[in-house]
């Protein structure tokens, strides 16, 4: 799932997090077909059961880009593998 998401030209961030879901991707669509199209194939990605999409209105702030150092690679690889089955997406359309 991860050289999939890595290659999706429309998705500009992706994050393994805890919680209920437990990767977040952040996704900049042009309209709502383009952000369909998008939600269609994350579904589509094996060990996919659910998408969660929001959508964003409004920009309050945004900083410069930043980087998540990902010191925990080798228990985040092995937990993927056991808890990838959702996808929580978020959704940037301009």
């Amino acid at each position: 799932m991860k050289q999939e998401i890595e290659g999706m030209e429309k998705i500009k961030y992706a994050y393994v997090v805890t919680g209920e879901y437990p990767l977040f991707l952040m996704a900049k669509c042009l309209n709502h077909s383009d952000s369909m199209g998008l939600i269609e194939k994350l579904r589509n990605l094996p060990g996919v059961e659910e998408v969660k999409t929001e959508i964003v209105l409004d920009r309050i702030k945004e900083d410069h880009p930043f980087i998540i150092y990902n010191n925990l690679k080798n228990i985040v690889i092995k937990s993927k593998a056991i808890n990838e089955k959702r996808v929580d997406t978020s959704f940037l359309t301009t």
